[in-house]
């Protein structure tokens, strides 16, 4: 080699060449810019045309090099070039033919092809918008072709189809013309015979009717040119096309103009042949199975898949792997399957190193026994069916993940999995399956379309929600943005555990109260996940409509969940889109969510927004109600304030007497609880000042002490009156407990008027009077705690009793017992005494229960009995101080001590001493 370079010649050589470039390189960077744009593209076109229509000097240079030498001359023109200015053709058609050039030479690496056929695409598509009617048909293709294979088959058909449109087809074939003059460039036989089976091909994934019926004809115009060549029409026309006018044309029969769209096919290869038969079989197994096509179509009968594999094909062909693969589907689509899976096995046992026959037909294996299996009945035969189907199809996937069989069969195995209770290996061939896909806009597989899969896999997704299995939902729904849209994905995330928390709602109204507390708990946090998942989906959202859907639902969910803040910040973004309605709900919202957050002050401005704002919306009157339930507590909060229970008197009322509601309505209904509650609350305050009043001062006037009883037995009569109402009309409505035990309680005070009259009345008449009055309100009492007693301890013994339930059930037990004793029934009112005793024996009013048992043996003049019970009352009050935790509770007004020193004093009465507690310990 030292010895060949050291050659003078070889020198001489070597210089002559580098002297040659130097020049070339001189004259491409400096005397080019003299020649027009035009002149380069002439350049680049030349070495883009069909290897039979190329220059001589040009044949001989393979294609990598032909495509560089056009990229450098349309980058030459390009810079020589001024913007608008008019040339043969665009830049962008030359850089898009280019880039799909070399797209195509790189079969076979995803990785390195799919980004150039991006880059081709987009120069394709920006040519396309262009004016270059020369080229239309090579554009066509080549965008169609680069579509197809990123996977968007809509619109690469839609490219493709154009190719054989019969008025372009006539252009491009128009005699007499130069190449010059010709108004579309016609493609090279082999394109076009390329586009057609492409058609063919997509059209025939699809399995759809119509998609059948043009795979079926575009195949039959093919099979036309195949048998007869490309001179001959089905039907004899009298006139050639390019010399009929445009109502001829429209009247020429649908197969001659697809056949005349398919001359430029001027021969086929021998691979050509083969792969046009096989398809025919394919399209044709899939369209002999729909009688109503063929029934529609009667040109498409009398094509037999048999006929086309053992007659049209060679014996070589018939042997290929391909073909019996072709034959197996034939027999699946027949419903063959024994038969069928015989074949594929032995193509899949098959020996080679190429192993792509070999894992497709692993992969039909799997199809074999999964169609075969939905057909069995038995349901132990079809799991076992289904059990070999999962075999084949991970076998499959593990060996060939990557492979469009592997995809599809970690879908098919997770769908079988689930079908057969596997939740957990289910989920794993899911994942797996989702996770091959790089980007869903490229998705592209022969076995499965993009819709199935999604369809597939939200099938999937839906039988865990109905299962009530969320959390294999959850985790499933992680894995959807691969395979939906982000806003989609998104969607399906938060409806899988708006879903779970609708569960756990639904089992909270058959829970028991020990199973309560924690569903309670755990319903709002899911409620809360909800709402971050429908605040998150609203940012993918485009329509501003479904935006504001979005964050409305976002809203609520955070609202149920009881993360106020959160409810609260949605909700104003909500406002802030300036959504074209619902903007009173929203501010209703905002009100409900400060109340339960304590601002009342802010909830009040909120309520008042919407009366002022949009007095005529619906949702005027709930902001009303609530405006009258913030100052009803915000009287709470500052001691029972007068000024804001009128001002919650007058807002309840505005409701209560609109002629706009009816009962029916909730916020009537609210209201009328409401309003029961406060005229209870307004005459208890005015009795307890009396009661206050009287202890203060000896010399009390009477006349006001009187005045202001009557004033509260005024409020007591107006509370009943809606109480009553109330109950009337809806005995089972949600406030239904409260509102009864108000009512009594209502009752029970209003007993306070005629028992005070008595104490002051002259006449025994107007006593007995006074007397029937006071029986009669607190028989109406006891009737009230008597129903909320039987109905409240019938949730408690299902365990269903909530905390208020609970208070209201055991202060019912006691008052029906101090009404009897009220009443003079001594003997009721002791077992009824008893009754309290034995439901809750370690409550402090059991201290005075016995006390009233003993009051009640007194007045049977069974004194013995009086003073036993007397030192049960003292022993349960020791008893309940060692135990240190029962007076703590507070269920009444009375400390310990104050107990201690009652209880004394109520001994005293009785004239017993301390000495007399020997006989406690009997007792004990």
């Amino acid at each position: 080699m030292k010895a060949l370079l050291s050659d003078t010649k070889v020198q001489a050589g070597f210089g002559i060449l580098l002297l040659i470039l130097g020049g070339i390189n001189f004259w491409l960077w400096n005397d080019h810019e003299e020649f027009h744009p035009d002149e380069y593209l002439k350049v680049a076109l030349k070495r883009l045309v069909p290897r039979s229509q190329m220059d001589a000097n040009l044949v001989n240079l393979d294609s990598a090099e032909l495509r560089r030498q056009a990229l450098q001359a349309t980058r030459w023109a390009e810079a020589v070039a001024y913007p608008g200015q008019e040339l043969i053709v665009s830049f962008d058609y030359l850089y898009g033919i280019i880039y799909f050039g070399d797209a195509m030479a790189m079969e076979g690496d995803p990785s390195t092809q799919k980004p150039m056929l991006r880059k081709a695409a987009w120069h394709l598509r920006e040519a396309d918008q262009g004016e270059d009617p020369q080229y239309k048909h090579r554009l066509k293709y080549a965008y169609g072709v680069c579509l197809q294979k990123l996977g968007n088959t809509d619109e690469a058909i839609n490219q493709l189809e154009q190719i054989f449109d019969f008025k372009e087809a006539i252009k491009a074939h128009r005699p007499g013309k130069s190449k010059d003059d010709i108004e579309i460039e016609p493609l090279s036989a082999r394109q076009l015979l390329d586009a057609s089976l492409r058609l063919q091909n997509m059209w025939w994934l699809e399995k759809d009717e119509m998609t059948l019926l043009k795979a079926a004809r575009y195949s039959n115009a093919v099979y036309w040119v195949l048998q007869q060549g490309p001179g001959i029409l089905p039907l004899h026309e009298e006139q050639p096309y390019p010399e009929m006018s445009p109502q001829q044309l429209d009247q020429v029969d649908p197969n001659n103009k697809l056949v005349f769209t398919h001359q430029g096919i001027t021969k086929f290869t021998d691979e050509q042949r083969y792969e046009a038969l096989i398809l025919r079989a394919q399209v044709y197994a899939a369209v002999n199975r729909i009688s109503d096509l063929l029934d529609s179509h009667p040109e498409l009968t009398g094509v037999s898949v048999d006929a086309i594999i053992h007659r049209e094909l060679t014996d070589e062909e018939r042997n290929l792997q391909s073909t019996k693969l072709i034959q197996a589907q034939h027999l699946m689509e027949e419903g063959l399957f024994q038969q069928a899976r015989k074949g594929l096995e032995e193509i899949a046992h098959s020996k080679g190193l190429d192993r792509t026959y070999a894992r497709k037909a692993l992969f039909l294996i799997g199809e074999c026994d999964r169609e075969s299996g939905e057909l069995l009945i038995d349901e132990n035969d079809q799991q076992e069916r289904f059990d070999r189907a999962i075999v084949f199809y991970e076998r499959t996937a593990d060996e060939f993940s990557n492979t469009p069989e592997g995809v599809a069969a970690n879908l098919w195995a997770a769908v079988l999995h689930q079908k057969v209770g596997k939740d957990e290996q289910a989920l794993q061939r899911y994942r797996k399956a989702l996770k091959s896909i790089e980007d869903v806009e490229e998705f592209q597989n022969i076995w499965l379309s993009l819709l199935r899969f999604q369809d597939e896999v939200h099938r999937g997704w839906r039988r865990w929600i109905d299962e009530q299995k969320y959390d294999d939902a959850i985790a499933l729904s992680k894995w959807l943005p691969r395979l939906f849209s982000e806003a989609r994905s998104k969607e399906l995330v938060a409806e899988t555990y708006k879903q779970h928390a609708l569960y756990l709602d639904e089992r909270l109204k058959s829970a028991n109260y020990s199973q309560w507390k924690k569903l309670k708990t755990e319903m709002r946090a899911v409620w809360v996940q909800a709402g971050a998942a429908s605040e998150e989906k609203a940012q993918y959202l485009k329509n501003a409509s479904e935006y504001s859907d979005a964050l409305w639902e976002s809203s609520d969910q955070y609202r149920r969940g009881h993360d106020f803040k959160k409810s609260i910040r949605v909700t104003h973004q909500f406002i802030s889109c300036k959504p074209g309605r619902g903007l009173a709900r929203a501010y209703v919202r905002l009100g409900e969510n400060y109340m339960d957050l304590d601002l009342l002050d802010d909830a009040i401005e909120a309520f008042k927004r919407v009366i002022l704002e949009y007095p005529t919306d619906v949702f005027a009157f709930e902001a009303q109600h609530l405006l009258g339930q913030c100052y009803f507590e915000k009287s709470y909060l500052d001691e029972k304030n007068s000024d804001n229970l009128a001002k919650a008197e007058e807002a309840w009322v505005k409701v209560y007497t609109s002629e706009k509601l009816t009962p029916d309505a909730l916020e009537w209904r609210r209201t009328l609880f409401g309003l029961g509650r406060l005229y209870f609350l307004k005459g208890s305050m005015i009795y307890n000042q009396n009661m206050i009043s009287g202890k203060e001062s000896k010399e009390n006037d009477s006349a006001n002490e009187s005045d202001r009883l009557n004033e509260a037995f005024d409020y007591w009569s107006l509370a009943i009156d809606r109480l009553d109402e109330l109950l009337v009309r809806l005995p089972d409505g949600e406030n239904q407990f409260e509102a009864r035990y108000l009512l009594a309680h209502a009752y029970r005070r209003s007993a306070e008027k005629p028992a005070a009259e008595f104490e002051i009345a002259e006449t025994d008449t107007a006593r007995e009077g006074l007397r029937l009055q006071v029986n009669e309100f607190n028989l109406e009492a006891m009737g009230q705690f008597e129903i909320l007693r039987d109905k409240l301890l019938k949730l408690k013994n299902a365990d269903r009793l909530d905390e208020l339930g609970q208070r209201i059930l055991r202060n019912s037990y006691f008052e029906i017992a101090h009404i009897l004793y009220a009443l003079g029934d001594i003997d009721a009112a002791k077992d009824a005494y008893f009754a309290a005793v034995t439901e809750y024996p370690d409550d402090e009013m059991v201290i005075l229960s016995y006390i009233q048992i003993a009051n009640c043996f007194k007045q049977k003049g069974q004194d013995l009995d009086a003073n036993a019970f007397i030192a049960t009352a003292r022993f349960t009050y020791e008893k309940f101080l060692q135990d240190g935790t029962i007076f703590a509770k507070n269920k009444t007004n009375l400390s310990q001590d104050e107990w201690g020193y009652w209880l004394d004093w109520t001994r005293n009465a009785y004239g017993l001493s301390q000495a007399d507690s020997t006989e406690e310990g009997d007792l004990q």
